[in-house]
């Protein structure tokens, strides 16, 4: 549904919507965790002190390891999937929204991930097409499908 945010209790997880709703300009949501771990970086993900940054991106990009390398628990379940445990999202989006924004970000690199400035894309990448997938809508618009409608 339109405007309907899917959440689960995870520090990392509920970062990374905060962290939108708070560049948006929103702020309305709120952590949905005890003892939400994040709440200095979305206070401070504007902060032109570059030192600050970096120590904020080695918080998350080394909690991150943390859960990836810890066995299975209800504490540590973010990265249970292999295509989430090798890439940093969380800096990367925190890097990204502050590029957006006009801001400066120091050049980090982590022990677990390399050199995560370099990773930022430097243009957008186009979308390509996909003809299966085209054919797929045009024919859910045939047998009566609108997403449009599912939106509202």
């Amino acid at each position: 549904m339109k405007h309907w945010v899917n959440r689960s209790k995870s520090h990392i997880g509920d970062f990374i919507i905060l962290l939108f709703d708070r560049v948006k300009g929103s702020n309305t949501l709120k952590p949905i965790v005890d003892d939400f771990a994040y709440q200095a970086i979305l206070e401070n993900w504007d902060s032109t002190d570059l030192t600050k940054i970096t120590t904020y991106l080695n918080q998350l990009c080394d909690d991150q390891v943390a859960q990836v390398a810890s066995p299975p628990s209800k504490m540590f379940f973010e990265f249970d999937n292999m295509n989430w445990q090798f890439t940093p999202y969380a800096a990367l989006m925190l890097l990204t929204l502050r590029a957006q924004h006009g801001l400066e970000n120091p050049d980090f690199e982590h022990l677990g991930f390399g050199n995560v400035t370099a990773l930022l894309l430097t243009e957008p990448v186009a979308p390509k097409k996909d003809d299966v997938l085209e054919q797929l809508v045009a024919k859910l618009h045939e047998q009566g499908f609108d997403e449009k409608a599912l939106l509202v």
